[in-house]
Formats: structure tokens, C-alpha cells, sequence
């Protein structure tokens, strides 16, 4: 909610900010950015706390799948920002972390969905 709301409704507010003094366009910067930031750099950590309750295993393969899509995620949102705009690209990226939410959530409340198959 607070990503889409940030997107939404704060994105365009930005651009009038510009003309402000740098040392005041920092702050704003750190806290637009700082605050999203948290809850949304605690979803690796958790992740992978969550994958190795259900298989010890599973811990690797988190780091491995999140090296991978941390490098071509990187590539295909600037794709995406230069050829949709960067509101796009930001909604876009608010909505798959809504997706992981989503998921992560559910396999709390059923840790056997998320079980490798064997």
C-alpha cells in the first residue's frame, strides 16, 4: 500500500521539488526512498529464514535466484524506464514485491505448498 501509494501520489509531487536546495533535496530523497526501503530490504532476509525452516536447502537457493534476478531485474527495469517511463517501472516493480508478499505469506500459512517435491 505504501509502495503504490508512494508511486501514485508522490512520484509527481517530485518533480517540484527540483528547484529546492540540495541539502534539502537529500532529505527528501532519504526519506522517500529510506522509508519503503526498509520494510522492502527485510524481504531477503526473511525469505531465506523462511526457506530454511521448511528445507535447509532451499537457503542457497534463495541466494542464487536472488543474484540472478537482482542482475537481470536491474537490466529490465532500465528497458522498461526508458521505453514505459519510470512511474511505470516503478509501479510495476511495487507490484511484484505485492506478489512476494502474497506468496510469502501464504506458504507461512502452509508451509507444505513451498515443500520441494520429490
Amino acid at each position: 500500500v505504501l509502495g503504490l501509494a508512494e508511486v501514485l501520489v508522490v512520484y509527481d509531487r517530485l518533480i517540484t521539488l527540483m528547484g529546492m536546495p540540495t541539502f534539502s533535496r537529500i532529505l527528501v530523497a532519504v526519506v522517500v526512498v529510506g522509508v519503503p526501503g526498509l520494510p522492502m530490504g527485510m524481504c531477503l532476509p526473511l525469505g531465506l529464514q523462511l526457506a530454511r525452516n521448511m528445507h535447509p536447502r532451499l537457503a542457497a537457493w534463495g541466494w542464487a535466484a536472488n543474484g540472478a534476478c537482482s542482475v537481470w531485474a536491474s537490466v529490465l527495469a532500465l528497458v522498461v524506464a526508458l521505453h514505459m517511463g519510470l512511474k511505470f517501472t516503478l509501479l510495476v516493480g511495487t507490484l511484484w514485491y505485492g506478489a512476494a508478499l502474497a506468496v510469502s505469506l501464504r506458504w507461512r500459512r502452509d508451509p507444505a505448498l513451498a515443500r520441494p517435491h520429490s
